[in-house]
């Protein structure tokens, strides 16, 4: 949760999580929305674009609570006694796109996350992004004096749904004409788009094969020759975490 009174910072690591690579620069984009979770906006709110000019491998942190707190306009609600949902906070959801020696990168999305925001401030005690708490209730005290005949709201985050544990899995990879092959595989979760990457002695060599729709099966071009290693890549929805696949061992 983003309390966007304090400073809320996005670390953002100048190596590449999947290639390994150092970039140049990174941009990172910022949707910002108030609804439902899934109905993220097709356009980006921010897009924010960082150098790396000295080839630095370390983090770099960008504070983005200013940027998203003009967008919670705080609206009172006069209520009779029940539990209503409220309206007075924002969903963000956040994406890196690395420019590295590995140019699918500019494309992919990767370092993706969702958090919802509203109007809070941590304390310095807390350390940098301050956390929700633990009953969460979304106020300092704990006790309150409220007249009889006033109203009183107590803002309390609810639990969201439970999902089951998002996963991919590539079952199967067969040539179907020329440099075109078809990738079967099962999923568990929601997803928006899902990639191919081509993996290495461990390590992601090519990134970013966008498959053209979520089910299963889907046809591809590969150009690599020989045998390759390959996991699928996506974000899962609704429980806002990236998933990989485990390696599949290609052997053409």
């Amino acid at each position: 949760m983003i309390k966007t009174l304090s400073s809320y910072y996005i670390n953002v690591p100048l190596v590449s999580p999947l290639t390994s690579l150092t970039c140049t620069s990174f941009v990172l984009k910022l949707y910002v929305w108030n609804g439902l979770k899934t109905d993220v906006p097709a356009e980006a709110t921010y897009t924010l674009t960082e150098n790396n000019p000295e080839a630095l491998t370390d983090t770099l942190s960008v504070n983005v609570a200013k940027l998203i707190n003009d967008f919670i306009e705080f609206e009172p609600q006069v209520l009779v006694p029940n539990i209503q949902d409220g309206n007075n906070q924002i969903w963000i959801r956040q994406e890196v796109y690395y420019t590295t020696e590995n140019v699918s990168e500019a494309s992919t999305p990767q370092l993706v996350d969702v958090n919802l925001g509203f109007k809070g401030y941590g304390y310095a005690m807390e350390g940098t992004n301050p956390q929700t708490p633990a009953d969460k209730i979304l106020l300092t005290n704990r006790e309150f004096k409220v007249s009889r005949n006033s109203k009183f709201i107590v803002p309390i985050l609810i639990d969201e749904p439970t999902f089951p544990t998002a996963e991919l899995t590539i079952t199967n990879i067969v040539l179907d004409t020329g440099n075109d092959y078809i990738v079967t595989f099962t999923s568990v979760g929601n997803y928006t788009n899902l990639f191919l990457n081509v993996v290495e002695s461990g390590e992601t060599i090519g990134y970013g094969i966008e498959l053209d729709d979520v089910t299963s099966p889907q046809t591809v071009t590969l150009t690599n020759s020989g045998d390759f290693n390959y996991t699928l890549f996506g974000f899962d929805n609704d429980t806002a975490v990236n998933v990989t696949s485990a390696i599949y061992n290609f052997i053409n």
